[in-house]
């Protein structure tokens, strides 16, 4: 089969699945390919940051680059702003995210005209 086949993966069981596909290259090789992903160049600092969510839970992500569903452009995503502030007790590392705002969004977005008025001001 030459066909490309949609693979659902999520960075964790609780979280939103990434709209990778598997792409056959070969006789017996493939290619997994993600269409689609968001790069946080908001330059916001700790102890913030941005995450990317679908209905609710975190998408993958890491080091700015999110991955994105694969019904990115029919349906919304939210875009949070969390604080992280290392919580009381835990071990060095581990760090709580607390949302402090949150955005509906149709991705990709428009920075042109998406204006985000946030408990921390406006971004």
């Amino acid at each position: 089969d030459d066909a490309a086949h949609p693979l659902p993966l999520r960075q964790r069981s609780d979280g939103a699945a990434a709209g990778l596909v598997l792409e056959p290259i070969g006789h017996y090789e493939v290619r997994l390919v993600c269409p689609a992903w968001f790069s946080d160049r908001s330059g916001i600092e700790r102890p913030l940051r941005i995450s990317l969510r679908h209905r609710g839970r975190p998408l993958p992500s890491q080091g700015g680059l999110t991955l994105l569903p694969a019904d990115h452009t029919e349906e919304s995503c939210e875009l949070a702003l969390i604080s992280c502030i290392p919580e009381k007790g835990a071990r060095s590392g581990q760090i709580a995210g607390k949302i402090i705002a949150e955005k509906e969004v149709r991705l990709p977005p428009s920075w042109a005209v998406v204006s985000w008025q946030t408990p921390r001001g406006p971004f």
